[in-house]
């Protein structure tokens, strides 16, 4: 876990004023990331929410096998065990774990979310696999564009074991939808990217990035430590405005998860239908009450 995470933390939640904000982490190192997460909370602004995602591919060997390293799946369990014993005391700590579905785990997604559901966690969410400066995937074939559709049901179903408020499962559903359209056609935005607009990637080493698909190779913003933490100062920059218009001129496309919530959420048609499914689904849970009662 990046050494400068609490400061670039702490100064992003003090200066943006986010309602959440979220860490995501492999678990690697369970003692430094539950000290430093420790710290985050003890610190940061008590009504900030902090989302800490634990990433884990599979069960066992193969999270393991995907990491490349023996041993890293007990870590995110005993990882896991202490961010579930921290949410008792802080209440503004939500423990998730996050999934990434690629050529190497599509078959095993049913399980690894199976396994899951018996913990007590806030959510576990999932995302197709893409080619990432970030990860140094780029040019590798992890992206199961063909069978995705496949399991976008059970995707959506799965939604179900969330303690997410409604109006996020069906955002959450909204995205899904979004990927299985960007599976069929890669080459466009499929709703105009609001990257480096409403939402942003900070890098281990506190770049201010686009997203952390674009990384620092194509969504560079600036560096935050040399701007002695500025966020503003990088954010209305001249490099900012040039990597939004590039963004906006459709020169990349990609089903990143985090931009593409806020994407939906700023995209006028998109966000009809997601006002439209949340008046159906709460017409769908008033009958459902009505029928019970009139059992």
């Amino acid at each position: 876990m990046s050494p400068i995470l609490e400061p670039v933390a702490l100064a992003f939640a003090e200066q943006t004023k986010p309602s959440f904000v979220t860490i995501p982490t492999n678990a690697l190192a369970p003692g430094t990331v539950l000290r430093k997460v420790q710290q985050i909370l003890q610190k940061g602004p008590k009504e900030v929410v902090w989302h800490v995602n634990v990433s884990v591919d599979g069960i066992g060997g193969v999270h393991d096998h995907v990491r490349g390293v023996v041993g890293s799946f007990e870590k995110c369990l005993k990882t896991l065990k202490g961010l579930l014993s921290l949410r008792a005391r802080y209440s503004n700590l939500r423990v998730a774990v996050h999934t990434v579905v690629s050529t190497y785990t599509i078959g095993t997604v049913r399980e690894t979310m199976d396994f899951f559901k018996t913990m007590p966690l806030d959510n576990h969410i999932s995302e197709i696999a893409e080619e990432r400066f970030e990860l140094g995937t780029v040019g590798r074939p992890i992206t199961p564009y063909a069978e995705y559709a496949r399991i976008v049901p059970f995707l959506k179903g799965a939604l179900s074991h969330s303690k997410d408020d409604e109006t996020r499962r069906i955002l959450r559903r909204a995205y899904y939808d979004l990927v299985e359209r960007w599976t069929r056609d890669p080459t466009r935005q499929h709703v105009p990217c609001m990257a480096g607009i409403a939402s942003c990637h900070i890098t281990e080493k506190g770049v201010l990035t686009s997203c952390c698909s674009r990384w620092t190779n194509k969504g560079y913003l600036g560096d935050l430590p040399k701007a002695n933490y500025d966020i503003k100062e990088l954010w209305f920059g001249p490099q900012a405005d040039k990597i939004r218009k590039s963004i906006k001129a459709q020169e990349c496309a990609c089903p990143l998860a985090s931009a593409a919530y806020s994407s939906l959420l700023m995209h006028p048609k998109a966000l009809v239908k997601i006002a439209k499914d949340y008046v159906m689904q709460g017409e769908s849970s008033e009958e459902a009450v009505i029928s019970s009662l009139s059992k």
